[in-house]
């Protein structure tokens, strides 16, 4: 297992983390159904400008994973109910969205996205992981589950549920290893 730090982001840390994730999640398959036909190296720089703006704009806790001052893993935290975006959060997001490449159509299929995710979400109470991203290469070495260990003990901290949801198949075994049903 890689020995890694898990701080709070700064502002200073925005581009990386925000670099990573485009990385993370280029070959998702919300990511290529959103961008459809469009390479991974495309989709990770639209990305990027996407979770730029949900990590600079929106609520939440977000933390990074460092190795050696290198940021190699990325978590965002939002508790209920700040975790739907408002109509105001959504008008904010939305010139990124469109300015992010694949204009009015990839934004379209990325809103309805989260109209459907959103639509899962409990009622009650909770904090919801949104998102957990690893830096492609070093996938598989335990940084991901330093993070969703980090993400649970703060959330037993505060007697709340947690909530994720993935897209890939592949995560859910992840997820459930920590609890997750």
């Amino acid at each position: 297992m890689t020995e890694i730090k898990i701080e709070a982001l700064q502002k200073s840390d925005l581009a990386e983390a925000s670099t990573l994730l485009g990385l993370a999640f280029a070959s998702q398959p919300s990511s290529l159904a959103i961008y459809p036909g469009v390479a991974e190296d495309v989709i990770a720089g639209r990305l990027k400008k996407v979770f730029g703006a949900m990590l600079g704009l929106l609520p939440g806790e977000s933390y990074v994973a460092k190795e050696d001052g290198r940021i190699v893993g990325v978590m965002r935290m939002v508790e209920w109910p700040q975790c739907q975006m408002s109509a105001g959060q959504r008008l904010k997001i939305l010139p990124i969205l469109i300015g992010s490449g694949g204009g009015l159509s990839a934004m379209k299929r990325s809103l309805e996205f989260r109209g459907t995710w959103s639509r899962a979400d409990p009622p009650e109470p909770h904090w919801h992981l949104d998102p957990l991203g690893v830096l492609p290469g070093m996938q598989g070495q335990g940084i991901g589950s330093q993070l969703l260990s980090h993400y649970c003990r703060l959330v037993d901290l505060t007697g709340k549920e947690a909530y994720h949801e993935t897209d890939r198949p592949i995560n859910v075994a992840f997820y459930e290893r920590a609890g997750f049903k």
